[in-house]
């Protein structure tokens, strides 16, 4: 059976590259986060390089707002902390056999399910979405929103014990997996404008079919910050024939932007969340609870939208980074969504 969904890999793999080239991939930095505003609100996350954790005690005078690649002064910067707004999580598992399915299995996995869920508060709620095929397939919510944490891990484990299978024809006509995941989330998300929504994408680093092309890749993203859902990537290893595939496929797409391993990294950076690769088969909750603790160590950063963009529709480019001095002092990576947009109010 791996054999036979290894051959399947390679041979959806080569097919969609083939009409992912005849895309236009002249968009090769298509920003993300478009809305319409009169003041720009951007979520900032530091990371330590070595360590890999949040940092907390960044002052304004530690970064650099640029805005299209001019200098822009904030007009506010701060800590969220333990202020930080209510969460809308949909905990999204890809459970093919071959896939991170076979990790989740592990008896470690509810306990620090459990543990992680824990760590929430009690405005905090969180959804259950599972796919069942590495490529293709339509999401299954089955949980929606709630903030009953006993609810989602059993939800959580009748998905694992209990996953549904897909037949060589369904795969042939549902090619858009995490397209359709990210309509769910945006169809199932409660309409709470204090909460931050979050897709947590647990899988084992494997692309789906829609996200190969750098592209579609964009677009997906573009979708995501529309309303606002950064995604984060929990990523298992693959398995060996897997990996072993994606070191030769990786190279040779690289000149059309497709990518076999890549796109939980590149969603995860162009809207604000982190990618995590778990080694350990019960790392589910350890990695779950370092993206939850990163939500509670965001800073926000604050400007104003100047007259002349306001009647100027355009998408435009935000940079937040170091200043010179912080980054003689200190390795960290700053990740927030990466543009807005401006124009006349209709």
């Amino acid at each position: 059976m791996n054999i036979l969904r290894f051959i399947l890999f390679l041979g959806l793999s080569a097919l969609f590259a083939g009409g992912a080239a005849a895309q236009n991939t002249s968009d090769a930095d298509t920003p993300i986060g478009s809305v319409e505003v009169r003041t720009v609100s951007v979520n900032l996350l530091a990371v330590d390089r070595e360590t890999r954790r949040p940092v907390a005690d960044l002052g304004p005078d530690d970064i650099e707002l640029l805005v299209d690649g001019k200098r822009r002064q904030p007009d506010y910067f701060g800590f969220r902390g333990a202020e930080r707004k209510p969460l809308v999580i949909f905990l999204c598992a890809n459970l093919a056999p071959d896939g991170a399915r076979r990790q989740l299995l592990d008896p470690d996995t509810l306990p620090s399910l459990r543990a992680a869920l824990a760590r929430l508060g009690p405005r905090d709620r969180v959804g259950v979405l599972v796919l069942n095929d590495l490529f293709a397939g339509r999401p299954d919510l089955r949980l929606a929103p709630t903030r009953d944490w006993e609810s989602v891990v059993s939800v959580f484990a009748e998905a694992i014990s209990n996953p549904l299978t897909l037949d060589l024809d369904t795969r042939r006509r549902e090619r858009d997996p995490m397209e359709r995941v990210v309509e769910a989330v945006r169809a199932h998300a409660p309409e709470d404008e204090t909460a931050e929504k979050a897709l947590i994408l647990v899988s084992d680093g494997i692309n789906s079919l829609d996200t190969f092309g750098k592209n579609r890749r964009n677009a997906l993203a573009d979708r995501l910050a529309e309303d606002g859902i950064s995604l984060s990537a929990v990523k298992f290893d693959p398995l060996p024939a897997y990996a072993a595939a994606a070191t030769v496929l990786n190279p040779l797409g690289f000149v059309f932007g497709m990518s076999v391993t890549g796109a939980g990294d590149a969603l995860a950076e162009k809207t604000g969340g982190l990618s995590l690769k778990v080694k350990e088969a019960g790392g589910l909750g350890p990695a779950l609870a370092r993206v939850l603790d990163a939500y509670a160590a965001r800073y926000e950063v604050g400007f104003p939208v100047e007259d002349d963009e306001l009647n100027q529709p355009k998408r435009r480019r935000i940079t937040i980074r170091l200043s010179e001095r912080a980054r003689k002092a200190r390795k960290l990576t700053l990740r927030h969504r990466l543009w807005f947009s401006t124009g006349p109010s209709k």
